[in-house]
């Protein structure tokens, strides 16, 4: 795992990416030097039950057993408070190879603590690009031994699992067209890219938002399309940007024209995961973005 600090927002200057996850290596070109994922993105939702002690603060473990038996253990980072009484906790992963259809998982803690406990109602995965969805319902207590408690899959949208369409991928992603880019050599990468924006009186805003990224092989700009109503205040807005590849990712600026009524924007944080290769960087911003301005 590399990580990056993050250091203090200075409009003019550069934001440093954090990667956070790299289950297959970072996006270098294909010539033996790292190996893609060959798999494919996992949106993994946790639903922890409304009962008095449901949380717990141990790790928590999962593993995935497909209909032909092999497993996938998803690596995704954990925060404090993620998996806490009537909380639901989303997290992003990459599986290393093609899963097949999911049968059952296994959950199990790691680091428990004299007090932990965890009452989980279900687990909810969806398979990004196809929109497939399985449900594992528990509605019980994990046991603290280390086999955990294993659950059958239950099928949630009978959408084919076979349709890797790199720009449809969820009903609440809104896909990006190819905006100017650098000139790059390297297949282009496809980003599950979520824009965070703050919980902040007037944080939205209807301006046209425009990223740049830059990586160890080159940059990248994205100017989002306002299709629908995106950028709302505490709102979540993922999107699929296809870019030229960058290589590692090492920073993000971020602006908007100004335009519409209040245009000044809060914003929050900005995540990336790279579809085809499961790498996934973050960018914390905090700090109002003004028209005419960037932030970094």
């Amino acid at each position: 795992k590399k990580e990056w600090s993050v250091p203090a927002v200075v409009a003019g200057v550069p934001l440093q990416l954090e990667l956070v996850e790299a289950p297959g290596g970072p996006e270098k070109p294909q010539d033996g030097s790292a190996a893609p994922v060959s798999g494919d993105l996992y949106v993994i939702k946790f639903v922890t039950s409304d009962k008095f002690g449901a949380g717990t603060d141990a790790t928590v473990r999962l593993e995935f057993i497909d209909i032909t038996g092999q497993s996938w253990r998803p690596v995704f980072a954990q925060q404090p408070e993620m998996f806490q009484r009537n909380k639901t906790a989303e997290v992003h992963a990459a599986s290393l190879f093609k899963m097949g259809e999911l049968v059952s998982c296994r959950t199990w803690m790691e680091n428990i603590g004299m007090a932990d406990a965890w009452h989980l109602d279900h687990i909810l995965v969806t398979h990004l690009p196809s929109n497939r969805a399985w449900m594992f319902p528990l509605r019980n207590w994990v046991p603290k031994e280390p086999a955990g408690a294993s659950m059958v899959a239950q099928v949630v949208n009978d959408v084919p699992q076979d349709a890797p369409a790199p720009n449809q991928l969820a009903r609440d992603v809104t896909p990006q067209s190819d905006q100017q880019q650098q000139p790059n050599s390297l297949p282009p990468v496809d980003y599950l890219t979520v824009v965070y924006t703050g919980d902040k009186y007037g944080a939205g805003t209807d301006s046209l938002i425009t990223m740049e990224v830059t990586g160890t092989h080159g940059k990248a700009q994205h100017t989002f399309d306002q299709a629908k109503n995106l950028f709302e205040r505490n709102s979540a807005d993922k999107f699929t940007v296809r870019i030229p590849n960058c290589g590692d990712l090492l920073s993000a600026r971020i602006w908007h024209d100004g335009s519409g009524f209040g245009a000044d924007w809060y914003l929050a944080k900005i995540s990336m995961q790279s579809i085809q290769y499961g790498s996934r960087w973050e960018a914390v911003f905090n700090a109002w973005v003004k028209g005419g301005e960037d932030k970094a």
